[in-house]
Parts: C-alpha cells; structure tokens; sequence
C-alpha cells in the first residue's frame, strides 16, 4: 500500500548507501504474496549504477548465486527490455504476454499486461489468459468467462493440449460445482474420442472426470474413469 514518494524514498535508502557496511540497506521485510513490480520501477533511477565496476560484480555475484541454487528472482532488466520493446511495437501482443510472465511466476499476477493483449489480439490472448486465471491465480470465475468467450470466437477451441470444456470442467471443480463440471468434461472426453479414437483419451481428461463423479457421490463412474485414466497415462 505505499505510494510511489515512499517507494522512491525507500530507493533512495537503499542505493545511496550501498558499499557502506552496517550502513548498507541488505533485506527488505515484506508480506506474503507482496507485490515487487512498483517497487523495481522505483529502481530504474539507479540503472546507471550498473557502470560503477564494485556495485556491478557484487550484482553479478548475488545473480550467480540466486541461478545455481535455482531460486526464484525478479530484475528490472526483464521489464526494462519489454517496455523498450512495447515503445517500438505498442501493438505485439506477444510483448505484453512476456511483460506479464515474471509476476505470475512471482504470485504476483500482471493482470493489467494481458489485458492488453487480449485487447489486441482475442483470439490467441483470451484463452491464454483464461488458463493464467485458472492455473495460477485461482481465480475461477474469471477464468470461466474467459474460457466461455474463448469458445464464442473459437468453437471447440483448447489451449495447452486440452479443450476449453476440460478447463471450464475445472473451473467449476474449483468453485465446488461438481455436477456442472461433469458434463464439461464428459464433452472434452467425447471430443477426443470421435478426434483421436476411442481408447485414445488423454489421462488427465479420464483422472478429472473420474474425481468430478467421485465428488458428485457416484462411485460406479468414479472408479470407471479412474481405472481408464491410469490404463492411458500407463500408455
């Protein structure tokens, strides 16, 4: 919740004294799920401290260790190439999805970046952006209403190797709705079966539906979709 003057004056603490021992700002404690976006834009001032030769070896240094332990970092150089890009090509769609994929990673969730590229091009973007609410942000309404105006522009459309049905199958698995869920997913499985043939359905479409007639109390069903589900993935 702070605003962009204490955003700047916490820069300000933290560059202006680097390289000065006890002095030297070294951890920042903040909430969980806290959004860093604001916070590296509030770094960009200090870009040029990348030509002083101490500072630059001490970043590279930290960067390295951060790569080789596999941990998760946020830097502004990733969105410093993506709006250089988007000041070029306004209209890349493309740009816009990538400016967004290190907050998701992060649990951030750069709605405002998709949006616009759902804006410019729908008919990839919408679906893509129905899965990040889905997969990532748990946000199963909205990810619902995506995937219904998804299947208005594309009819038996998919993303991901699987059917807008499958996904708004689990939509309605997520919003505890299970016996919505099960036509959803017995249509995905029917597609695939007059697509691909019967017997050739993808196990995640047997495993979920299987769970959807498991939650919905139908014991016969469940175990039917189960056992097919782990036939398939043996597969």
């Amino acid at each position: 919740n702070e605003s962009n003057d204490e955003l700047e004056k916490l820069s300000d603490d933290i560059h202006l004294f680097f390289g000065l021992g006890c002095r030297n700002v070294t951890k920042i404690y903040v909430p969980s799920g806290y959004d860093f976006v604001p916070l590296l834009a509030s770094f960009k001032k200090y870009t040029y401290f990348r030509d002083h030769h101490k500072y630059a070896n001490n970043y590279d240094y930290q960067l390295s260790l951060m790569l080789l332990n596999n941990q998760y970092y946020m830097t502004n150089a990733w969105q410093n190439c993506c709006d250089s890009l988007l000041k070029l090509c306004p209209s890349d769609d493309y740009i816009w999805e990538m400016k967004a994929m290190p907050s998701f990673k992060a649990g951030i969730y750069d709605m405002a970046s998709l949006d616009e590229a759902v804006k410019i091009n729908p008919i990839r973007q919408l679906p893509y952006r129905a899965f990040m609410k889905l997969i990532f942000a748990k946000d199963y309404n909205g990810a619902l209403t995506d995937f219904e105006r998804a299947e208005k522009l594309i009819a038996r459309g998919g993303i991901m190797d699987h059917s807008f049905s499958f996904y708004r199958g689990l939509c309605y698995l997520g919003l505890n709705n299970f016996k919505l869920a099960i036509p959803q997913l017995i249509f995905d499985v029917e597609q695939q079966s007059r697509s691909a043939g019967k017997g050739n359905e993808h196990y995640n479409s047997l495993f979920y539906l299987g769970l959807a007639y498991w939650l919905n109390d139908d014991t016969k069903n469940a175990k039917k979709f189960l056992k097919a589900s782990v036939k398939a993935y043996s597969k």
